[in-house]
């Protein structure tokens, strides 16, 4: 009797104490000290991890950009688990993410066996739907998205999924309403949509409209002016340090052709060329310059005249050669 109830209070005190662990884990995770909770979750023995306990090891994981980690843990959990929906969507999220056929068919493996019991999971039916276009089993994926639109899924992902799908099978017609939906969804700010939409126009007679999609989505992909300047002046600084004129020339050309207005570049590249002690190309630059720019700031004004002072003497030093 006695050894019954040393036992039962040992079992006892682990369970408080695990339970007392449990919220210290939680607590962690919740103040964002994502890498100490992973690390008192992990030295819980493997047979005393609960179902919460293995989402959260999955959540720390993914936090942290571990991804093979978070998805070993995430097949885990349906292995033991298989009705877990919300790991069976993760994992073949992740198979989708590559874009490739052979991958999706992965996903298929986990997200087929759960749609045969649960068909209502917005998020499983989803990354389903979306591995079978990726499979390129488009009647399957167009049949697949409708039934979730009725369902109430107005995502990007099934609206251009289904979209693409139509478009794949040869109803550029159909596939117009989905994809103008998906690119709606994007404000007209992402160039996948915009592209395909613009395509679409283009084959059913919308001309106009196609071109002028397609022109949004160049748009879209072109990174933001201030950051390729950024990009383009450290560049040139770098050059520029290590005694590299011809990279610093060519640098600065890319700079001008992604910004034209960029006029005091036409400055920069004479001085590089005043530097290698070519005045034919310096006086070139530097009368561009003058030609283009406007003195509108304190700075430029400051440019212009200088330029003007050294064309002046590049103007004498031809005149004393010439003698």
């Amino acid at each position: 009797m006695s050894r019954s109830i040393s036992l039962f209070f040992s079992l006892l005190l682990a369970c408080c104490s695990l339970h007392a662990q449990r919220t210290d884990i939680d607590s962690l995770y919740q103040r964002g000290q994502v890498r100490k909770a992973l690390t008192l979750l992990t030295a819980i023995p493997a047979d005393s991890l609960s179902r919460d306990d293995m989402h959260t090891i999955f959540k720390c994981y993914t936090e942290l950009g571990q991804r093979q980690k978070a998805l070993a843990t995430a097949k885990d959990i349906v292995a033991i688990w298989p009705d877990d929906g919300e790991m069976v969507a993760n994992i073949a999220s992740y198979y989708n993410s590559f874009k490739e056929a052979a991958q999706a068919d992965t996903a298929l493996m986990y997200t087929s066996p759960y749609m045969q019991r649960d068909s209502s999971n917005v998020y499983v039916f989803r990354q389903h739907v979306r591995a079978l276009y990726l499979t390129e089993k488009y009647g399957a994926a167009i049949n697949g998205c409708l039934k979730l639109r009725a369902m109430g899924d107005s995502t990007y992902s099934t609206a251009y999924t289904l979209g693409r799908s139509y478009y794949l099978s040869d109803n550029a017609k159909k596939a117009y309403e989905p994809l103008m939906e998906a690119a709606r969804l994007k404000e007209f700010k992402d160039p996948n949509s915009l592209t395909q939409l613009g395509f679409v126009c283009v084959e059913t007679g919308r001309s106009r409209e196609g071109a002028d999609y397609l022109q949004m989505a160049e748009q879209a992909l072109l990174p933001p002016q201030k950051l390729m300047s950024s990009i383009y002046h450290n560049m040139e600084e770098g050059y520029m340090a290590c005694g590299q004129n011809n990279l610093v020339i060519e640098t600065l050309e890319r700079h001008l052709s992604y910004i034209p207005t960029a006029y005091y570049l036409y400055y920069k590249l004479s001085q590089v060329y005043m530097l290698m002690g070519d005045g034919a190309k310096e006086e070139f630059y530097l009368n561009e310059f003058l030609t283009r720019s406007t003195a509108d700031s304190e700075e430029l004004t400051q440019m212009r005249t200088a330029a003007q002072k050294r064309l002046l003497l590049l103007t004498k030093l031809k005149e004393v050669v010439g003698k």
